[in-house]
C-alpha cells in the first residue's frame, strides 16, 4: 500500500485546451513530459505504440508517461484539455500499474476542467491549485485502480472502510460528532457486558 502513496509532481509546464480541425492526426514518437489528455467534445482514436486502437470520446482519459509513443486521430475534429508535467523520478513503481487509458467520472471530469481554467489565470497559486489537484486526480485514480496488497476486507468492517474512503473529505456538524460519540459510548458499554458475561 505505501508503494501507491508514495509519487509527487516537481514542476508543471502547461495545462491547456485545444480544439482541432476534422482530419486532426497527431504522432508522438515519444513524450518528452507526463501528462494527460482528457477529451471534452467530438471523437478521436487513441493508437499505441503496440497498434492498439481505442475510441475516445466526452470523459475519456489518456494518462501519458514521458517516453510514450502514440497517436491521436479524428475524423470530424475534437476538442481536449492537455497538460505537461513531471512526476518525480522515485514515481516509476507507484504509476505502474495505471491503464493508459480510463472512463472520467463526472466528478474528475469537472475538476480538470477547473484545473485548466485555473492555469490560464496565471494567478500567484495556480501553481499550487493545479499541483494538488493533479495529485488528487493521480491519487484517486491509483486508489480505483490499484488493488492494494494487503488482502479485501470483508463484512461490517469492510464496509465501514469503504464508508470513511468515500466520505472522509465531507464536513460535518458538531452535533454530529456529539452523536457519534453517543453511539460509540452506547456500544462500548453494551460490548464490555458482552464481555463479562462470558468467561
Amino acid at each position: 500500500m505505501e508503494s501507491i502513496l508514495n509519487f509527487n509532481i516537481d514542476t508543471i509546464y502547461t495545462v491547456i485546451y485545444k480544439k482541432e480541425p476534422p482530419c486532426f492526426r497527431f504522432d508522438n514518437s515519444g513524450r518528452d513530459w507526463d501528462g494527460f489528455v482528457l477529451f471534452t467534445e467530438g471523437n478521436a482514436v487513441f493508437i499505441s505504440r503496440d497498434g492498439q486502437r481505442i475510441s475516445c470520446t466526452r470523459g475519456t482519459l489518456l494518462l501519458l508517461r514521458r517516453s510514450t509513443v502514440y497517436s491521436i486521430f479524428s475524423r470530424e475534429g475534437c476538442g481536449y484539455i492537455t497538460s505537461a508535467f513531471d512526476f518525480s523520478p522515485y514515481c516509476s513503481e507507484a504509476l505502474r500499474g495505471l491503464p493508459a487509458v480510463v472512463q472520467c467520472t463526472e466528478k474528475q471530469y469537472n475538476d480538470v476542467v477547473q484545473l485548466e481554467k485555473k492555469w490560464q489565470l496565471q494567478q500567484w497559486d495556480s501553481q499550487l491549485f493545479c499541483r494538488i489537484g493533479l495529485l488528487e486526480l493521480y491519487g484517486e485514480l491509483l486508489r480505483s485502480h490499484i488493488q492494494p496488497e494487503r488482502g479485501k476486507v470483508d463484512g461490517l468492517v469492510g464496509a465501514a472502510i469503504d464508508y470513511i474512503h468515500r466520505h472522509f473529505k465531507e464536513n460535518f456538524s458538531a452535533n454530529a460528532v456529539k452523536v457519534l460519540g453517543w453511539i460509540i459510548f452506547a456500544l462500548e458499554l453494551l460490548l464490555t457486558q458482552i464481555n463479562h458475561s462470558y468467561p
